[in-house]
């Protein structure tokens, strides 16, 4: 349906059961420039983590979505620090 009207969207490259899709390394080569048909990035181009969602659509107890993010360490880290500098303002 995205493909047919022209719409870029994530493509899930793993599927498997909560346990397996936790336990998949959320350390990988980001994939989205060579899918936007960009040139490769010229240094390590590592994606920001995974995101974990439910094959059909669950909800919480307060009718929010179930959708987990997993960042790797270097963005959980800079995200860590942001918070940090951001506790004065």
């Amino acid at each position: 349906m995205f493909e047919l009207a022209g719409f870029f969207y994530a493509i899930p490259f793993f599927r498997g059961t909560l346990k397996e899709c936790i336990v998949f390394n959320k350390t990988f080569k980001s994939y989205i420039l060579g899918w936007l048909g960009l040139p490769e990035h010229p240094t390590e181009n590592i994606a920001e983590g995974k995101v974990i969602r439910p094959l059909h659509t669950a909800y919480l107890a307060h009718e929010s979505r179930i959708i987990l993010k997993d960042k790797t360490e270097v963005i959980s880290t800079c995200l860590q620090e942001k918070e940090k500098d951001n506790r004065f303002l």
